[in-house]
């Protein structure tokens, strides 16, 4: 039985509203960082050529600590937006929101992955074996590109289980 009074409509209500408040303010907090670990990486280059001319130990930890800042700002956005889009309290429904993260993160990795490889990142390391900015720079943008792809596989893989679970509620026909 639902009680009603005065303040909300009703106490399962007023429950569900707060939860999907925390949701939706998570959700565009992920999409934040998300937004600022793209853009950090996008940074990371400019770091890098500006650090070329001294390759010293400060370049490579100014490069280290960028390409640090930007893993740290895509995982932790990922995390944050796979968690709101299939939340714990919310069990169906949810393959949708699931599959267009998982599209956005393969899609973007990809697209980092060939810029990065369309302009051989590894010659100058591969010419002398020393390690500069740039080969830091290149080494960061791989790992990124490397766990967008496989955050983005495991989100599509997830969207499947999610579809299938939602087929069965008969919401997909």
């Amino acid at each position: 039985m639902i009680q009603r009074d005065s303040t909300t409509r009703s106490s399962v209500e007023g429950t569900r509203a707060p939860a999907r408040a925390r949701r939706a303010i998570a959700g565009i907090w992920g999409v934040g960082l998300l937004v600022a670990g793209w853009a950090a990486m996008l940074l990371v280059p400019v770091v890098a050529t500006a650090f070329a001319v001294a390759d010293s130990a400060g370049a490579l930890i100014g490069t280290g600590a960028t390409v640090l800042l930007s893993l740290a700002g895509i995982g932790g956005g990922t995390v944050i937006v796979l968690r709101a889009a299939h939340s714990e309290t919310r069990h169906v429904f949810s393959a949708r929101p699931v599959f267009v993260t998982g599209t956005l993160l393969v899609s973007s990795g990809v697209i980092v992955f060939v810029a990065l490889m369309s302009r051989q990142p590894f010659d100058r390391f591969a010419a002398d074996g020393t390690i500069t900015a740039i080969t830091i720079a290149d080494l960061g943008c791989l790992a990124i590109a490397m766990f967008s792809l496989a955050a983005g596989g495991i989100a599509l893989l997830d969207s499947w289980d999610a579809r299938d679970e939602e087929r069965s509620w008969g919401r997909l026909e």
